[in-house]
Parts: structure tokens; sequence; C-alpha cells
């Protein structure tokens, strides 16, 4: 073992078939090349995917509850080193990239630098998706899906029946809510997001108060298609023509930073107009 700062502990399984248990966080597990067995606790741990035929174990009294401001309070597994794009189904309990990997209780997952395909459970996931063009579908609970790639190639994102947040990089993104009281955020790029039913924010990658998910200072001039869906939402464009449609509810739009160009509205019943300059 070694201190790696903030994460604690350092554990490098190296090659063979190794057992890890009864370890408590932070820490770090970097797998190895053989058949390696982790039990792990609900706690934060890092583990670093091998290239062997793994069984991952989360031991938790319950399903995890992720805060968005912390979503590493449950051990995460890192698919950042795969050669190759990865499939992942938590619901299933399989992974398969760098091997062919048993995940039981796993609700925290980083994807490779290639389009990925990635399943959720029906409980509240954390989804972090690298470069590529990767697929999404989050199930049920209220999960977290991330693209943490700048610019990327275009993502897709199902997200499932609860109350998700999403965010996605830059390239031609889109973006599914369903039920649920969905917050959905785009980057650069021409992205299309519809938030499905309940009362949803969707943002074209720019807010009005200066900030914006491609940094600060930087607005997204490609066109964008936003729907709002049933329900009380609000939507709000960005530099370029935008397509901003609430749908069934009381709606709210803002075409986003005035640059003469010109939005088109449909069934929304209040407009804003935004007055940040850049």
């Amino acid at each position: 073992m070694s201190d790696v700062g903030r994460w604690g502990w350092s554990i490098d399984l190296g090659s063979g078939d190794d057992l890890l248990s009864d370890v408590e966080g932070p820490g770090t597990v970097i797998g190895g090349t053989g058949a390696d067995r982790l039990t792990l606790p609900l706690d934060a741990i890092a583990v670093d995917a091998g290239p062997g035929d793994d069984t991952i174990r989360v031991v938790a009294s319950g399903p995890p509850q992720f805060p968005y401001d912390n979503p590493y309070n449950s051990p995460c597994i890192s698919f950042r080193a795969a050669p190759r794009p990865v499939h992942v189904h938590l619901l299933r309990g399989w992974a398969r990239g760098l091997g062919r990997d048993r995940l039981l209780n796993v609700h925290c997952l980083e994807g490779s630098r290639f389009g990925d395909t990635v399943v959720g459970s029906r409980y509240a996931d954390y989804i972090e998706a690298g470069g590529g063009a990767d697929t999404v579908w989050s199930l049920g609970g209220n999960d977290v899906v991330y693209d943490r790639s700048y610019p990327g190639v275009g993502d897709t994102f199902h997200l499932g029946p609860g109350d998700d947040s999403a965010a996605s990089g830059g390239g031609a993104d889109r973006v599914y809510g369903w039920l649920g009281d969905d917050f959905i955020e785009a980057g650069a790029g021409p992205d299309y997001l519809d938030g499905g039913a309940g009362d949803d924010e969707l943002l074209a990658a720019y807010r009005c108060d200066g900030d914006n998910s491609g940094g600060s200072g930087m607005v997204d001039q490609a066109p964008n298609e936003v729907f709002g869906g049933p329900g009380d939402d609000k939507l709000t464009g960005d530099l370029g023509n935008d397509r901003l449609n609430g749908g069934p509810g009381l709606d709210t739009a803002d075409g986003g930073h005035e640059d003469g160009r010109l939005d088109w509205f449909e069934s929304v019943e209040q407009t804003m107009v935004c007055q940040t300059s850049f």
C-alpha cells in the first residue's frame, strides 16, 4: 500500500488471481491481469479495472443514493484505460471490454475513451461517459449521466423513470428524458434534448447567469432542438437558431443570448430575455 493523497491507500493487484476484502475507503484498487475477486464496502473506493475476468461485489445494506455533489460515496469502477469500447450492464451485473467481469451491486462507472454502451440499474447510478459516441440507458433511480469529454463526437443518453441529471459533452448529442423531473444540460454542438414527462429543466449549453457547460465565456452557436414534453418545463437556448417546444403544460422558454438570430418557440406560455452580456 502507498499514500495517494485524498484517495488514501492504493493497492496494485498485479498478476495472479487475487482476493481482496476487509478494506475501508478512501482508497484505490488497481486491477491486475488475473481473475481477481473484490468484496468492497459502500465507501469511496476507486477501482481501475484490469484485463482479467474479475468479480467485483459491493456489500451494502441498501441501494446507494447519490447526492449530485458527491457521486463517489460508492465504489466506482473505471474503464478509462480500456484499449477498446466497453459494454456494461449494471442491472444484469456484467461488463465486457477488459475481460468478462461480474459487477454485483455496482452503481458508479467511468467509461473508456471509445464509444461505449452502458445500461444502468433500477437504483441510483452515476455513469460517466468518455470520448467516443457513447450510448447510455440509465434505467430506474435518480441517476447522474455525465460526459467528461470535450470536444466530443456525439452521445445518446436515454434517461429512466426518476429525477435524473444529465450533462452531455461536445458534438451532436441526443438526450431523452422520461418520467420524473429531469435536469438536462448540453454542451457545444447541434443537440437534441427531450425532457419527457415531468417538470424538467433543459439547457442548450447556455445559462442566463453567464455560466455554461463549455466553460466561462463560451457559448454554442449551433442550432439546438429542445422539447419539454408533458409538464411545466423550463427551456433555455443559446447562440444560434434554436427551436424550443414546451409541449403540454405551463412552460417557460429563454432563447439564450441576444445575438440577433431568430429562435423558434412553440407551445410556450411564457418567454424570458436574458440580460447577461459577454
